[in-house]
């Protein structure tokens, strides 16, 4: 996201403002390594690999439901003991970031990437023990996500998901106390009845920062999937196509992401630990020739490490 620019603020208020850009700035990133790996079931990847494609999903719908409410009940802790346990105070804040937090028409997509390539848990939970992980070239997938027609439609992130609760409390506090300076400053209270000019604009975009670090937040009790997470928001001046899959009764939105052979983000295959098959790894071989992944040696497609006895 660019940098906050309002008109006709007051001193106070450019403050807030040069704030937001620093904590922005300062959101919690770690260096990404070059090889990222995507798990998925042998129809998950005949679909990518032969239309060129990514399905992405949007957040709000992602196979964990709770994470959303994960990041809210963290706001909901952080702004009670902010407003030092005073209920009016903690129920005044959250009237003003309730009606924009974590708004689905917000267009937030997630492509779910790890830096482990050969999780048993993630073998059991994305692949069924059975499918197939791709190993990506994450300098590659960024500049070819980037420079296609369809990814310039969105502003483009990757991060690490941040597991670490102290570091997630640590930044979500700087966003939330700049709600606190702003009703502070105005000398807002519930009975308020006309809001300040600016007051509803920066709400809105310390709402949207708060969705965008929840959507790489995550309990600690995930923190063994080593999850990177390429994130995309549509920009305000395109419209998108939203395709929908099904997935257990209900209908999912997402987004496709191309990319190209061309490109060579693809540099490998690892068949799942519990396919047993002699002929998986030379289908896979040619498979990807078909298909026009030539570039990729041999070698390069392989079987699981883990041990599994049936």
């Amino acid at each position: 996201m660019k940098k906050l620019l309002f008109h006709e603020c007051s001193r106070e208020e450019l403050s807030i403002q040069r704030d937001l850009n620093k904590i922005l700035m300062d959101e919690p990133s770690e260096p990404i390594p070059d090889r990222l790996y995507h798990y998925t079931s042998i129809n998950g990847l005949e679909g990518i690999l032969k239309s060129k494609q990514f399905w992405v999903t949007h957040f709000g719908f992602l196979n964990d439901q709770t994470e959303l409410y994960y990041t809210y009940d963290l706001c909901k802790k952080i702004i009670f003991e902010m407003s030092n346990r005073d209920s009016k105070t903690y129920e005044l804040i959250l009237k003003f970031l309730n009606p924009y937090l974590f708004e689905f028409d917000q267009q937030i997509y997630i492509l779910s990437l790890t830096t482990n390539m050969d999780s048993n848990l993630l073998w059991s939970n994305y692949a069924n023990n059975d499918g197939y992980n791709i190993a990506l070239d994450y300098p590659r997938l960024l500049e070819e996500f980037r420079s296609n027609d369809e990814g310039k439609k969105y502003e483009i992130r990757i991060n690490k998901v941040v597991y670490d609760r102290d570091e997630q409390e640590k930044y979500l506090k700087k966003l939330i106390s700049c709600i606190f300076r702003l009703v502070e400053y105005h000398q807002i209270t519930e009975k308020t009845e006309k809001l300040p000019e600016n007051f509803e604009s920066f709400i809105i975009v310390i709402s949207i920062f708060i969705s965008l670090f929840a959507s790489f937040c995550k309990d600690s009790a995930f923190s063994q999937e080593e999850e990177v997470r390429v994130i995309f928001q549509k920009r305000h001046n395109f419209s998108i196509n939203t395709d929908f899959r099904i997935s257990n009764g209900s209908f999912i939105p997402y987004i496709k992401m191309p990319f190209t052979t061309s490109g060579k983000i693809i540099k490998g295959i690892t068949v799942g630990p519990k396919n047993k098959m002699d002929i998986a790894e030379k289908g896979m071989e040619l498979f990807l020739k078909a298909q026009g992944y030539d570039y990729i040696d041999d070698n390069a497609i392989v079987k699981s490490r883990i041990p599994y006895r049936y």
